[in-house]
């Protein structure tokens, strides 16, 4: 009985490691690469590291809420996402997801103005975690297409990403919707023309 009391707190605290392991298997990496310039210091003093990683947690849940992945066997395994803060020009933020690697600009972080800086952070935040492979012709047309195939099933989109885990088929819209894609995308572009 001793011995089980002396045990107590260390299995205590290796069932709360194993609990904490099932609900957070993505490990989050920030690094400043340019904390000497604007927007480097800009990110270490108004935005930060331990923000960052804790956003990132919340993004990641929020992203499997959406696409009803509930469980670590219904979501893409994902060991490391990294963002880097580095000095370039152009786009605010860029992705390489063969190595779940987000790049965000410290010229960008240097530009914003006002006290916007972390609600623009967390959002361009969002805008790159959700990223996947791309599919068709980008965004706007995308979005407006899965849009529409919600409103002829509801739950499609989150549907047609859980077959898409592993591969594409453009059989899934058969399965899903009944009809193949080219004909549903022309009903689309029928029903809202051209634009």
């Amino acid at each position: 009985m001793a011995a089980m009391a002396r045990l107590y707190p260390l299995l205590t605290l290796l069932l709360a490691l194993a609990a904490l392991q099932s609900t957070h298997g993505v490990e989050y990496e920030v690094q400043n690469d340019t904390p000497e310039t604007l927007g480097g210091v800009r990110f270490d003093r108004e935005i930060g590291i331990p923000f960052t990683k804790r956003i990132m947690g919340t993004i990641n849940k929020f992203i499997w809420r959406v696409f009803e992945q509930p469980t670590p066997a219904d979501q893409k395994l994902v060991r490391l996402v990294k963002v880097v803060i580095a000095q370039y020009t152009g786009v605010a933020a860029y992705v390489n997801i063969n190595i779940n690697l987000i790049n965000v600009s410290a010229v960008y972080l240097q530009g914003m103005q006002g006290d916007v800086l972390r609600t623009a952070f967390t959002a361009l935040m969002y805008h790159e975690m959700a990223h996947g492979e791309k599919w068709d012709e980008g965004y706007a047309v995308t979005a407006r297409f899965l849009e529409y195939c919600d409103s002829l099933r509801p739950g499609f989109t989150a549907a047609l990403n859980n077959k898409m885990r592993d591969a594409y088929s453009e059989d899934y819209f058969v399965q899903l919707l009944e009809k193949p894609v080219n004909q549903i995308w022309s009903e689309y572009k029928a029903k809202y023309g051209n634009n």
